[in-house]
């Protein structure tokens, strides 16, 4: 009724999914089953995005969307910011190299201090747990995390190679569970439990 929906950007989202039965578990904490961290971005934007686009790179709606509004406005973003602007792939430009993983956090805010750390790649997740059994699932075999390989040797060296992955990422981030924490970091290279 403005007359203003073809000069209006809308980003839509969600900050988490929720189990909803899932694995026999209600709620959206102290998991991170894709249930929970694969989320919804949807983007209108009239002359720039064609109607049923669809984009399956990886996305990290709370770091990738603040650079996307600045450089949407046309203002510069902060080189502290973590994310990275959307507008190549809103755009469908060609990208160069765009990160070929996602990883999330739990940090134990409502059920004590149970901390999670996952990585996430096109066909594998590994979760790693800092006081509980780590999990390793083939998500293109089993897409719905029902079968945890942690404990299957077939996969040691793409385990080696994802928690490595992983902790670059979590240095590269400044994650305070690992930054500085030479304990933590046997946990998660070596796989040592106490």
């Amino acid at each position: 009724s403005l007359g203003i929906a073809n000069n209006t950007i809308v980003l839509y989202s969600a900050d988490h999914g929720d189990m909803c039965g899932s694995h026999r578990m209600i709620d959206k904490h102290y998991v991170l089953y894709d249930d929970i961290v694969k989320v919804p971005l949807i983007a209108r934007w009239p002359g720039v995005i064609g109607s049923g686009a669809v984009c399956n790179n990886f996305v990290c709606h709370s770091l990738d969307i603040p650079p996307t509004i600045l450089d949407i406005a046309g203002i510069i973003g902060k080189e502290f910011f973590q994310g990275t602007s959307l507008m190549p792939l809103l755009k469908k430009e060609k990208v160069g190299e765009w990160r070929k993983f996602a990883v999330s956090t739990y940090n134990g805010q409502q059920f004590g201090l149970y901390t999670q750390r996952m990585i996430r790649t096109e066909e594998w997740k590994y979760i790693w747990n800092t006081v509980d059994i780590d999990e390793l699932y083939n998500l293109k075999n089993d897409p719905y995390e029902l079968n945890n390989l942690i404990h299957d040797s077939r996969y040691s060296e793409l385990l080696i190679k994802l928690r490595h992955m992983l902790y670059d990422e979590l240095i590269k981030d400044m994650d305070d569970l690992i930054v500085g924490n030479q304990w933590l970091k046997t946990q998660l290279i070596g796989g040592k439990k106490i």
